[in-house]
């Protein structure tokens, strides 16, 4: 199929370009060091603030991971639980390199700035020379390409390879040729090991070739075998891989299940919230997924039969209240759409308080700016949907993937990389436009334009809650490198945007209480009660400082709430709890918390043996002696 720019196939003189043409090499050049410096300079100004020397959230997953690959464990001994091509990257990195996090983000910052030269030719060869290079400085000085390109995060891989799917399918749409259709298919195999919703790509791909080229019936179907196989060339040794480990056939991931039923249960709010409150940490995901599914089952769960659980038990919830669903699925899908960065660990108006040259490009470029124009972009060029229609409907089914889940904004980075080109196109056509005054030409996309960006930018959600939230996170790595003081003014600085921050509240209160302010600790952890009276840890801590005050009563009530929230999550509680019916001379009662606090995990057997709050239990040796101390002995 031949190839038509719309500078060239426009039949209205509204629609075309300026004459003088630039030098395609020289324009990308421009670009790529545009790119370069913006991030350099953006990389400069953040090395300084607390969060930089940090591995927040799923980037402590990754560096993990990658390390223990550097160290000769390149296969693993699990069925994959996230996405793993990124950690492999880093794992190379380190093996040649060693662990050295600022080389990785320089090396991020190439690829970036890369990918700003691939929209630049891609703008330049779907449109004219002059919106590739709009296109190329609009993902150069884009703040959350800027913010995404120095995290320890795998969007940068999936923005990378989007943005060379992107001329791949420009290619295939030309030319049509069977490696092209390999190729195409290898890239999607790549990105699925990042992003695993990119198989609907991969679906759409095949679906709109195959369309598009019906009456070539032989070529078509050539071309997307070809394309099945290069997919296939990508995945089928990651599934095999999972088979030798698991003894089950998954294709990529075993989290499909569990990730469905956290976007779409019947408290979901369409954004991520752990099963277990205070547990969204990397660590605690995939074992709290099993865990519980097989609690609730009876049995042993493979890892593909705890995704089964979690799937069957949120078709379950959705089918009780199905228009509850569905409205959650609007709301999903508005949010998908949004102008506010929902982030997870690390928030990019965090980095802008470090940063000044990202808080000057957000004020005015952000998604609810790009979305509009690409929409207007599209809206402009839509006379060309032979040769143009395939990126739109790839980035709404794309989004759609997202919604059927839960909501980040990382999620939909890569599709910037088809955004960008027609955001540009919008940016350059529209002036254009103006300047002619051909206000009947451009009436309709202007308000499709404004009802994009109304819906954009309608205040759904707040930046407040991400900010205290990364604040929140900093503060709680800093206190585990023993940064005390650090990790105090972090938390203050949550709590100044945020006041409802419960866990701030609770480990600021810790803090304050190992500091001898007992009583600005108890404001804090009572404020955390009553912000979230479901959470364990904040009970906890009024149960310790009350003990410390000598009143058993109301130590008893707040161990007890403690346990009745989370049974497993502490050993401690049960034995305070010990502690506390011993202190109020009931041994009875104090074997029968102890029992289970050993039956929990709790082995500190010098403190059983010589805590002077367990006196009153020791002298009572018909109790004492039914808790098994040989057993105790022989341990200690």
């Amino acid at each position: 199929m031949k190839r038509t720019r719309s500078a060239n196939a426009a039949p209205n003189p509204q629609m075309r370009q300026p004459s003088f043409q630039l030098n395609t090499g020289i324009v990308c050049t421009l670009v790529f060091t545009l790119a370069l410096i913006v991030r350099g300079v953006y990389l400069w100004e953040i090395q300084h603030t607390d969060a930089f020397s940090l591995l927040l959230g799923d980037a402590q997953l990754f560096d993990t991971w990658a390390r223990e690959i550097a160290a000769g464990n390149w296969t693993g001994d699990q069925i994959f639980f996230n996405a793993p091509l990124y950690p492999y990257f880093l794992a190379l990195v380190y093996s040649i390199a060693g662990h050295d996090l600022m080389l990785v983000r320089l090396i991020q910052i190439g690829l970036g700035s890369f990918s700003c030269v691939l929209a630049t030719i891609a703008g330049n060869i779907l449109f004219s020379k002059r919106i590739g290079l709009v296109a190329g400085i609009l993902l150069a000085i884009y703040p959350t390409a800027i913010f995404t390109d120095c995290l320890i995060q795998k969007e940068v891989l999936a923005l990378f390879l989007m943005a060379i799917l992107v001329m791949l399918l420009i290619s295939a749409w030309n030319n049509g040729q069977t490696k092209t259709g390999w190729w195409i298919g290898v890239v999607l195999g790549c990105l699925a090991l990042v992003r695993e919703n990119a198989l609907v790509i991969l679906i759409i791909v095949i679906l709109v070739y195959g369309l598009s080229h019906f009456r070539e019936q032989k070529k078509a179907m050539t071309w997307i075998v070809s394309c099945i196989l290069g997919a296939g060339l990508i995945l089928l040794p990651v599934g095999a891989r999972n088979w030798l480990v698991g003894k089950e056939f998954v294709l990529i991931t075993a989290n499909s299940g569990f990730n469905f039923y956290i976007g779409n249960h019947k408290n979901a709010d369409g954004t991520y919230n752990p099963v277990i409150k205070g547990h969204g940490d990397w660590q605690d995901e995939r074992q709290d997924a099993a865990r519980i599914a097989e609690r609730n089952s009876g049995r042993k769960l493979s890892a593909a039969g705890v995704s089964l659980y979690w799937l069957k038990k949120t078709l379950s919830e959705i089918q009780a209240d199905i228009p509850a669903w569905l409205r959650l699925m609007v709301r999903k899908w508005f949010l998908v759409w949004d102008s506010v960065e929902i982030s997870d660990s690390e928030s990019q108006y965090v980095s802008a308080d470090g940063s000044k040259i990202l808080s000057f490009l957000m004020t005015f470029l952000h998604f609810g700016v790009l979305g509009p124009l690409a929409v207007f972009g599209t809206a402009l060029t839509w006379h060309q949907w032979k040769q143009l229609g395939i990126y739109p409907i790839i980035v709404i089914s794309y989004m759609a993937s997202i919604a059927l889940f839960f909501v980040f904004a990382r999620f939909r980075y890569p599709i910037i990389s088809i955004m960008i080109p027609f955001a540009a196109a919008g940016l350059v056509h529209g002036i254009a436009l103006i300047r002619q005054k051909a206000y009947r030409e451009i009436a309709l996309p202007v308000f499709i334009m404004g009802v994009a960006a109304i819906a954009m930018n309608w205040p759904m959600v707040s930046t407040n809650p991400y900010k205290s939230n990364t604040y929140y996170n900093i503060a709680v790595s800093l206190e585990k490198s023993g940064r005390t003081d650090a990790a105090m003014a972090n938390y203050v600085r949550s709590l100044e945007i945020d006041p409802n921050q419960a866990m701030a509240h609770n480990n600021a209160g810790i803090l304050l209480y190992r500091k001898g302010r007992v009583s600005e600790a108890r404001v804090h952890f009572e404020k955390a009660v009553v912000i979230n009276p479901n959470l364990s840890e904040p009970h906890y801590n009024l149960g310790i400082f009350w003990f410390s005050q000598g009143d058993m009563q109301q130590a008893l009530v707040h161990f007890t709430r403690a346990v009745t929230l989370n049974p497993d999550e502490n050993p401690s509680a049960y034995y305070n709890l010990a502690c506390v019916y011993s202190r109020m001379n009931e041994p009875a009662e104090s074997v029968v918390w102890l029992k289970k606090a050993i039956e929990k995990g709790y082995r500190n057997w010098k403190a059983i043996h010589s805590d002077p709050d367990l006196e009153n239990l020791r002298r009572a040796e018909r109790y004492w002696n039914d808790i098994g101390l040989v057993e105790m002995d022989k341990v200690s």
